[in-house]
Parts: C-alpha cells; structure tokens; sequence
C-alpha cells in the first residue's frame, strides 16, 4: 500500500503545483524593456527613434507603460489588462473593453472599441530576453514592436 501512496502523493502535488510554476514562468515578462531600433520602426509613417517599455505583473493583472520617442516628440500610453479571458472595461484614458490571456509564453489581448477589433500579442523569446510585440489595429494594419531587456 505504500508503494501506491509514495507515487500518488507525488502526482498530486506536481498537479497542483503546475499552475504556480506557470505563474512564476509568466512573471519574467516584467521588467524594463528598450525598443530595438535596427528595424526602424514607423507608426503613422513617423519614424520611432527610442522607446522604453514597463511591465509590472501580478497574479491576474499587468500593467504597462510604455513610451515611445519620434523626431517631433514623445508618445506615452498606459496599459491595465486583467488576466481571466473576460472582456473588462478599459482602465485610465481609452474606451471599449479589453480581454487578456496566456496563451504559453505569449500574453494575448483583445480590444473592442466601437465595433472594431485590436488584438496585441507580447511574445518572450525562450531566453527571456526579447518580447515581441505584435499589434494588430483598429485599421487593419500590423505593427510589430521588438523590445530587449534593459539592464
């Protein structure tokens, strides 16, 4: 009887532990993160020339800072996105409603704002080191954002 025990125990605790190995796993998408500029990136067909990117993570809630710098100045937007894969009212300065999930590695979001569709994806490379970011607007164009790890 205690042969089975030994090995049932084990299971169980590697089944409850699995979703708390994944959260930390998730965690070290924050950070500070600086733009990678070699793909001169273009929004609105201005050139973005730096860029830094703040990632505060807790359990089921990130939030995001994020600026960007253009020749004419600098852009700056704060992101709230609760983690649950249920729609939630935009947080701060914005509109409509934004759903967020994980997705393995990536942490994908989906905003609807006024009957249009944005979907973000931030993607960590297997290193940690590089998140891409991967925006689908509300135009139907894509912007991809590369962002390394400062410090």
């Amino acid at each position: 009887m205690r042969r089975l025990l030994i090995p049932f125990t084990l299971a169980v605790a590697l089944f409850c532990a699995s979703p708390l190995l994944k959260s930390s796993e998730h965690k070290t998408i924050a950070g500070n993160w600086v733009l990678d500029t070699s793909s001169a990136p273009q929004i609105n067909g201005r050139q973005v020339t730096a860029g830094i990117l703040t990632i505060n993570y807790t359990h089921k809630n990130i939030e995001m800072s994020e600026t960007l710098t253009f020749p004419d100045g600098d852009h700056s937007m704060d992101r709230n996105w609760k983690i649950d894969n249920h729609f939630h009212p935009v947080l701060g300065a914005g509109e409509g409603q934004t759903s967020a999930k994980w997705d393995r590695m990536t942490l994908t979001a989906d905003h609807e704002e006024n009957g249009a569709h944005e979907m973000t994806r931030l993607s960590l490379s297997p290193d940690r080191q590089i998140l891409t970011q991967t925006t689908r607007r509300l135009d139907g164009s894509t912007l991809i954002l590369v962002w390394k790890r400062a410090g």
